[in-house]
C-alpha cells in the first residue's frame, strides 16, 4: 500500500468514526453547534456584565474570548455541513452529481488508480470518501469544490434562488421568504471574514482588538443564510 493510500485510509477511517457520532442530517448538526456555542456567548455576555466583582477589562476580554469561540465553533459547523453535503450530493442525491466534474476533483488530492483500487478493496462509498478528504478554508474553496461536484457555476446558482421559509425559519430570519444575493448582499464578504478571524483565533493571540457584538451578528446573519438556502436547495 502506498503511503498516500495508507493517508486517506486512515483519514477516512477516522471520518466514518466520527460519522457516526453525529446526527444524520447534516443541517441538524450545524444548528446544534450553532444553538451551544451561542448560548455559551450570552451567558458569557450577559452574566459577565452584571457581576461587580470583575475588573472591566477582564470582562472584556472574556466576552471578547467567548465570541471568537463561537466563530471557532462555527466554522467547524460550516464545514462539517459541507463535507457531510458532499457525501449526500455523491451518495444520495447523485442528480445533483456530475462524474466529469467529480473525475476533476478527485485529480486534486488523489490518482484515478488510486482511488479505483481504495473503492475497490474497502467497503468506501463514493461520498465517504469525497466527505473524509476535502477542506473548506474559504468561499472560493466552497465555490471551486461544489462547482465540480455539480457542474453548475455553484454560489452564483444558488445566491439567487428564492425559498419560502417554513415556520421556525420565519421566526428566525424575521422574513417569509430568503434569497441571498437580495436579503444579505454582503453575504460572501462575511463568510470569508469569518473564515479569516478563525485562522487569525486559532493560531495567533491577541488581547487588543476585541470581536464586537456587531461582527458576531454580521457574520452569523450571513452564514445562517447560506446555509438555509442549501438546506431549502438540497432538503436535507
Amino acid at each position: 500500500m502506498s503511503k498516500n493510500i495508507k493517508k486517506i485510509t486512515e483519514d477516512l477511517e477516522r471520518y466514518q468514526e466520527l460519522y457516526k457520532k453525529r446526527m444524520s442530517l447534516p443541517a441538524a448538526n450545524f444548528w446544534k453547534m450553532l444553538s451551544i456555542s451561542h448560548l455559551v456567548y450570552m451567558k458569557a455576555s450577559t452574566e459577565l456584565q452584571s457581576d461587580t466583582n470583575i475588573a472591566e477589562e477582564r470582562k472584556r476580554d472574556a466576552i471578547s474570548q467567548s465570541a471568537k469561540n463561537l466563530i471557532i465553533n462555527l466554522v467547524t459547523a460550516t464545514e462539517v455541513f459541507l463535507k457531510d453535503l458532499m457525501r449526500d450530493i455523491c451518495d444520495k442525491y447523485t442528480k445533483f452529481l456530475t462524474n466529469d466534474g467529480l473525475s476533476e476533483l478527485l485529480k486534486e488530492k488523489i490518482s484515478l488508480r488510486e482511488a479505483f483500487i481504495l473503492l475497490k478493496d474497502k467497503e468506501i462509498s463514493l461520498g465517504e470518501f469525497i466527505g473524509s478528504y476535502f477542506l473548506f478554508e474559504s468561499i472560493m474553496d466552497i465555490d471551486n469544490k461544489f462547482t465540480k461536484l455539480t457542474g453548475k457555476n455553484f454560489l452564483n446558482e444558488i445566491e439567487k434562488l428564492e425559498f419560502n421559509l417554513d415556520e421556525s425559519k420565519k421566526k428566525f430570519f424575521g422574513k417569509e421568504k430568503l434569497c441571498l444575493v437580495q436579503d444579505f448582499p454582503k453575504w460572501r464578504e462575511e463568510i470569508n471574514k469569518m473564515f479569516r478571524l478563525r485562522h487569525e483565533f486559532v493560531h495567533h493571540l491577541n488581547f487588543s482588538d476585541p470581536v464586537s457584538y456587531k461582527t458576531v451578528y454580521e457574520i452569523l446573519d450571513s452564514v445562517t443564510a447560506f446555509i438555509t438556502v442549501l438546506e431549502c436547495q438540497y432538503r436535507i
